[in-house]
This record gives C-alpha cells, structure tokens and sequence, in this order.
C-alpha cells in the first residue's frame, strides 16, 4: 500500500509545476473594459414591428416630417445636418426610414393630433389601463419624444374623463345608517342647536332651536353667540320646559360635553340632584346595587 505525502516548501516551484513558456501574471487584467458600452446602447424600436393604429400613426409622422417649413423642429435639424461643424446636439438626431429620431425615440412633429392619439393609445386603451401620469409618460417616451412632453401628458391624464369618473376613495367606507328609534310621546327627545353669527337685532345675534323628535314641533328663541351651557340651560326652562316639561333624551351635534353640561344645569335649575356613583365609591349606589344581588338571586333560585 502506497500513500501520497505532500510537503510545503518555501522556495520556487520546480520545472514540473510552472512551464518557462507561461507568464507571471503580473498586470495581465490591467486596461481590460469587460462590457464595452455599444452593449449598453438603446435600441428601442430595433426588432419592434409597428402594426394596428401605430402603423397609421407612422405614415402621419412621416407625412409631417416631410414639411419643414410647418415644422421648425424638422427645419433646424436639416440646417445642423448641412452645417459643417459637428455638435453634441447634431450627434442626437438621426434620420431614418423617413423618420426623424431623438436620442434613439421617434420625433413627433406638432401637426394635426399625433401627439393626441400617441398619448390615447398608451393611456385609453384596455391594455394601457388608464395609468397615471409617470407610468403614461414612461410608456410614451418608450418609443416617442417631442418638447414639453411631460407636460402635455401631465394635462391629458388630469382632464380625462374617465379617470376623473372612476377616481378612488382615499378614505375608510362609511358605516351603516344608524336611525334614531321611533318614539311615542312627544318631547321625550329633543334637539338642540343654535343658528349663530345672524345680522344683530335687538342686542341678539343667535338663534336657539328646540325640535321634537316626534311631533317635529319647533322652538325658536332668541340669544346672543357668545351664549355658554348654563345660559342655554337657562333659556329652555324659561321658554320650553314649562310648555313640555322635562325631556328624557336630548340630542345634539355639539357633543357630549354640551349635552353632559346642558342636564346637568338643567337639574340644578329644578333642583334635581344627580349623585353618580363611582368604582372608588360604591356604597354612594348600595340601595340598587343590592336590589340587583337580590333580583340575580331570586332567578338563579326560581324553577324558570
């Protein structure tokens, strides 16, 4: 039985192992450009085949290209094209199958509605989707140019009618309808509201109204704007309570804290104390809280 040894030595490597006809190595991937940039150049329409309403498309852009003295685009180019003196600017246009390119995209003259039905074929249609305005643009400037472009897709998108139509509902939905219940006596609930800032007379400037939610029976009673709860309070026992008596609901788009504020200075006005109970004070509510143990007891022990 054989066994291979392999021994680390700090001196040359041997005829064996390195050939005299290989190099070193050194700088061998020195002014070496790996993706040259011609791979990297844009060919929009190279391979593409226009067909359908971009072929009509087509022969109208030609069509216009072909009058220069309509399109001073198409007549400044010609003149850069004649001029002896090469520019960075005559280096990004080019003429081709009767077509005038921009930096490798179409030119769209200004003449009749080319730009109109460009822009409505990449934004209109079912396949298009009615995007917005940058995704408009990108697919636009895809294949076509023309100045101020940005701009005029910009205008088209925001006028169209069936975006405008069908725009979505940046909020949460709204809740069901929850109707008040139908009640059977007259001035058990009220509605209170005021009709502030009028034109001032007699010192009165305000208007508080007083709705039955039954009858839909009306109070109307002067005051001013600056009118606090008390004084409204006040104002309804002086005109209101003593024709319907006391309400057992009142109802108000001021809050609760007006409404909380409004019974409580309407029970001090009839001398009615409201002593609340609280979880720190619960013996203030013993009477019916033991009238309720009671209640729970007796129907926990009766047969139904």
């Amino acid at each position: 039985m054989f066994s291979t040894l392999t021994r680390l030595s700090a001196s040359s490597p041997d005829a064996l192992s390195r050939r005299s006809d290989h190099s070193t190595g050194a700088d061998d991937n020195s002014d070496v450009v790996l993706l040259t940039p011609k791979l990297f150049a844009v060919r929009a329409l190279e391979g593409l085949e226009f067909t359908g309403p971009e072929q009509d498309i087509l022969q109208d852009i030609r069509q216009g290209t072909k009058q220069p003295n309509e399109e001073p685009v198409a007549r400044v180019t010609q003149e850069l094209r004649k001029s002896s003196t090469r520019s960075l600017r005559s280096a990004e246009w080019l003429e081709r199958d009767s077509l005038l390119y921009y930096r490798g995209c179409i030119y769209i003259p200004n003449t009749s509605d080319l730009r109109r039905r460009i822009v409505s074929l990449c934004h209109d249609t079912k396949v298009a989707g009615h995007l917005g305005c940058f995704k408009t643009l990108e697919l636009v400037s895809r294949s076509y140019w023309w100045p101020n472009m940005s701009r005029y897709i910009g205008m088209y998108v925001s006028h169209c009618d069936l975006c405008l139509r069908t725009k979505i509902q940046r909020r949460l939905p709204s809740g069901e309808l929850q109707p008040l219940p139908i009640l059977e006596e007259h001035w058990d609930a009220i509605s209170v509201d005021f009709i502030s800032e009028l034109p001032e007379s007699g010192g009165y400037d305000s208007i508080m109204v007083a709705v039955d939610s039954a009858g839909k029976c009306s109070h109307f009673v002067e005051t001013v704007t600056t009118v606090t709860t008390a004084g409204a309070a006040n104002l309804y026992l002086q005109n209101i309570w003593k024709l319907h008596g006391l309400p057992r609901k009142v109802i108000s788009d001021r809050g609760p804290q007006f409404v909380a504020a409004f019974m409580k200075e309407l029970y001090r006005l009839l001398g009615i104390e409201a002593a609340t109970s609280t979880a720190y004070h619960p013996q203030t509510n013993g009477q019916g809280s033991s009238s309720e143990k009671d209640r729970m007891t007796g129907t926990h022990s009766s047969p139904w």
